[in-house]
């Protein structure tokens, strides 16, 4: 998909999310959780992940920003963005720590999931090498 810039309109930014340009304030954020757990760096190794977690990051501020301030007046305007980017910081900071839980209980099962995978395997190592110091031994004794 293509970069989205400065310059370019506000519909090129609900298209990068996947949204309708009717889309509200929590259909935008619902949209942007499930994007962020997809394209997160930590999370999807493609090459190209990281470049589409900005973008979709970008286009997520920018349109959390002008939601609700499509119908203010200059003065509301100022006091609606002001509000906006305090709620903002705080809607990141939830997103960006459900994030960091998912990708840690990830970790978690990984680790768990390949130290599991290492045990049997060393089980499996200690029991033929028992095995075959028996069938040794008994070879010796009859």
């Amino acid at each position: 998909m293509a970069k989205i810039g400065k310059g370019e309109c506000i519909g090129s930014h609900y298209l990068m999310l996947g949204l309708k340009r009717s889309a509200s304030e929590r259909e935008i954020k619902d949209r942007y959780r499930e994007l962020a757990k997809i394209y997160h760096p930590d999370v999807n190794h493609s090459c190209d992940a990281e470049e589409k977690f900005k973008q979709i990051n970008e286009s997520y501020n920018y349109l959390i920003s002008h939601v609700g301030n499509k119908s203010s007046s200059n003065d509301d305007e100022i006091f609606e963005v002001k509000k906006t980017n305090k709620t903002n910081k705080k809607d990141i900071k939830d997103i960006t720590d459900e994030i960091l839980k998912d990708i840690s209980k990830s970790v978690k099962r990984d680790v768990h999931k390949n130290l599991q995978k290492f045990m049997k395997r060393r089980n499996r190592v200690i029991y033929t090498a028992a095995v075959k110091s028996i069938k040794k031994e008994m070879k010796r004794i009859f």
